[in-house]
């Protein structure tokens, strides 16, 4: 089961070829639903992609974070991404405004920044853990080095800069989904609907479902839907679900409840998040444990 392009699908980012190239090593799911994404590359990503990534997570419908696991990593490319990480947090850190960008070396897995004096360099080495944990979570595991500058003749200048935020224009969206990574929260939620049901239900994670249990509540993205029409005259549904710790199949059968063919329709293309409760039983059509149920909902 490929799950990354099942993601990428439903957070809309199909169009980033590179990221259809990196794999879901690892999903954490919290007590109170805040899901954590391992990407694992071989490379790392291009920077636009992580962008457009790290933007789609308003298209998932519970707090997440991801954390960015290349293999291998070319200065060039760790560069470019220290450059934007940079430039990100300068608003916020006024002192990163009079660094000059271009000084900045790589040294193996050494970051050499330049300071312009003996105060700056104490400001700039305050902010290493800040540094750190940014280029953690994007995958990039560095040690930084802070050096006064050879070329540091105007002071008066730096010291003015120091004091305004320069204006840089950045994805405020995509630093923020940085910053929330690197600070490894653990927030409470409200599910972006107001749907819910008249009793609350403990939501199992698909990979902790056992033939052993019975009447069983899920959630998770509906990746493909099949609807096949009885001798009778009945539709059948057979809905394939994932919470990306697993898959199950999922079937409705026509009623006029629930069940109903205008609702059978609302997810007959898939594509959607949905809540369900139902019976987890053996299906021995598919060969497989399988969840009939006569309710769900459906999370826009």
């Amino acid at each position: 089961m490929d799950y990354m392009k099942i993601l990428l699908q439903q957070l809309a980012v199909e169009d980033h070829q590179e990221l259809h190239d990196a794999k879901l090593a690892k999903v954490e799911v919290s007590r109170n639903g805040h899901y954590t994404f391992d990407v694992e590359s071989h490379t790392l990503l291009p920077l636009d992609a992580v962008i457009a990534l790290l933007k789609a997570k308003d298209h998932f419908p519970y707090p997440c974070d991801f954390h960015f696991q290349p293999k291998t990593c070319e200065s060039q490319d760790i560069l470019t991404y220290v450059r934007y990480v940079l430039e990100s947090l300068s608003a916020t850190y006024p002192e990163i405004n009079s660094m000059d960008f271009e000084e900045i070396l790589l040294e193996h897995s050494t970051l050499v920044l330049k300071a312009c004096n003996e105060l700056h360099k104490t400001q700039l080495e305050s902010l290493e853990d800040i540094l750190l944990n940014h280029f953690h979570v994007l995958g990039i595991d560095l040690h930084i080095v802070v050096e006064i500058s050879s070329n540091n003749k105007d002071y008066e200048k730096i010291s003015s800069d120091m004091q305004k935020a320069k204006v840089v224009q950045v994805d405020k969206k995509a630093i923020e989904a940085i910053q929330h990574a690197s600070t490894n929260p653990q927030p409470s939620f409200t599910p972006k609907n107001n749907g819910s049901y008249k009793k609350e239900y403990t939501y199992t994670h698909l990979k902790d479902l056992d033939a052993t249990m019975r009447d069983v509540a899920i959630q998770g993205y509906v990746f493909r839907s099949e609807t096949i029409t009885t001798r009778n005259g009945r539709q059948i549904q057979t809905l394939y679900v994932t919470d990306y710790t697993d898959s199950i199949l999922v079937k409705r059968f026509e009623d006029k409840n629930k069940n109903a063919p205008e609702e059978l329709a609302k997810l007959a293309k898939g594509g959607k998040w949905v809540k369900l409760q139902g019976i987890l039983e053996f299906d021995t059509y598919a060969k497989e444990l399988a969840i009939i149920t006569r309710y769900i909902d459906i999370i826009d």
